[in-house]
């Protein structure tokens, strides 16, 4: 007869055709590094460029834009702020912007795109499916 924990679960797991099933640490971390690198791979569905419009207006425009691709459902999105290196807010856009990106309950992960798409005067969006 088993006398130690162990040994007992064992030959419980062995006649009701159970398994453990642990979650180890490495595990969860690969798959969140799989998510990540998911997120960066998904293609940029739609863009909104926002030179030439104030904080306010700005962000009203990001607003709209991020429910719309929502309902669209669309997985990621692309905002262009500029770099701000031609105004007098000295880049408070594409603080701010980001910022707002970070608070708003549609957006979920965030990234800075590919030289191609914008670089650091763009910031690209996952579209979350459900609202935080």
């Amino acid at each position: 007869m088993a006398t130690d924990f162990g040994e007992i679960l064992e030959a419980w797991e062995s006649n009701h055709g159970a398994t453990a099933v642990v979650d180890k640490p490495e595990a969860i971390e690969e798959q969140e590094s799989v998510h990540r690198i998911s997120a960066k791979r998904l293609p940029i569905e739609d863009s909104l460029d926002l030179h030439g419009l104030n904080l306010e207006q700005a962000q009203s425009a990001v607003d709209d834009f991020l429910r719309s691709a929502h309902e669209r459902g669309m997985r990621k999105i692309l905002v262009i702020h500029g770099k701000g290196s031609h105004s007098q807010s000295d880049g408070t856009l594409r603080r701010e912007i980001r910022q707002f990106l970070e608070k708003h309950p549609l957006a979920g992960e965030l990234g800075i795109p590919k030289r191609t798409e914008g670089g650091t005067g763009a910031v690209w969006a996952v579209v979350r499916q459900r609202s935080r």
